[in-house]
């Protein structure tokens, strides 16, 4: 069982993501108190995590963050990765810094791959260049490289060719995560923003093929992820791996999230923290391995988009664990 602290350490940020679940009003954006961040680590110790996985707001922007992350490596914890939009990676000399503080692994935003709608989409007419660059650096620098693609209604049906960019320029890289926006925070002032599951899952599995050919092996899906969105893919959904592997997420509010706990609800008694699940997935062979979608999502598309499985679930669940080794 893995356990990972998830900590967002500022509000600060250089973009203004259209779908950003956590739009602070960037004039009073502020960094968390370094002595609190340190103290926070070392509860997370005791709780023997084994990643740490660093976010914002944009993270870069801390002005303690080289300190924070030797500070994690000074506790010996193995895997310190963070969660960036990569301009500031741009410059080589703090990503060298990076490595040589502790980071183990960078992963980065990037959810277009033309210049003009990575920026209608990151809110900012600038640093597209400078994320290009910046995913090269950590890869120069010996840093692993994840690559995170939000996907909404803007820029969905771009996703198998994103991937075949990615591909074809950062063939190193260690891993792809396709994530699906999430009905929260900014999005939920412009709701047209979340595609409906049923236009979306063609451009997905498409995509999906693509990076199972590609020179890239790992990829993933996340968040919050139904099955059934993912035909023939399930053993890359990170909601349900987490859920087998009873994997622990403690967030940076002193809260722990135990994957295995998430509960459902039926379409019409939805709760904003839980997993939602329309009446059908009831029926779905599949249903005890899936989390279901975010709350939200039935409210803005509704249900019809669930098609419950007739798969084996005892092969399914072969299939997931073989494949992830556990």
């Amino acid at each position: 069982m893995a356990k990972q602290l998830f900590m967002e350490i500022t509000k600060k940020c250089n973009q203004n993501c259209i779908f950003c679940i956590h739009p602070y009003n960037r004039k009073d954006a502020t960094d968390v108190d370094f002595e609190f961040i340190k103290k926070r680590i070392r509860e997370a110790i005791k709780e023997k995590v084994d990643y740490f996985l660093i976010s914002g707001g944009e993270p870069t922007m801390h002005k303690n963050i080289l300190e924070i992350v030797s500070y994690a490596k000074k506790l010996k914890i193995k895997n310190i990765e963070l969660q960036s939009n990569g301009q500031n990676l741009s410059n080589m000399s703090f990503v060298k810094k990076l490595k040589k503080n502790g980071i183990t692994k960078i992963n980065v935003s990037f959810h277009a791959h033309t210049e003009k709608l990575l920026n209608s989409i990151r809110g900012v007419n600038k640093g597209y260049h400078k994320t290009i660059r910046g995913m090269k650096n950590c890869l120069k620098a010996g840093i692993k490289l994840g690559i995170i693609i939000v996907n909404c209604s803007e820029n969905y049906k771009k996703l198998p060719g994103l991937i075949k960019f990615i591909d074809k320029n950062f063939a190193e890289a260690d891993n792809i995560n396709i994530s699906l926006v999430a009905p929260e925070g900014r999005v939920l002032n412009n709701t047209k923003l979340v595609m409906k599951y049923s236009d979306f899952k063609p451009y997905l599995i498409k995509a999906l093929e693509i990076c199972k050919k590609s020179k890239i092996k790992n990829f993933d899906v996340s968040s919050t992820v139904p099955l059934c969105l993912v035909d023939g893919y399930e053993n890359h959904v990170i909601s349900t791996i987490f859920l087998l592997t009873k994997h622990v997420i403690i967030d940076d509010h002193c809260n722990v999230l135990k994957i295995k706990d998430i509960k459902s609800k039926e379409f019409n008694n939805l709760d904003d923290n839980l997993a939602g699940k329309a009446p059908q997935c009831s029926k779905c062979t599949l249903n005890s391995i899936c989390v279901g979608f975010f709350p939200k999502y039935g409210e803005i598309n509704g249900y019809d988009d669930f098609i419950p499985s007739k798969k084996s679930l005892k092969d399914i669940v072969k299939q997931i664990k073989k494949y992830n080794q556990i």
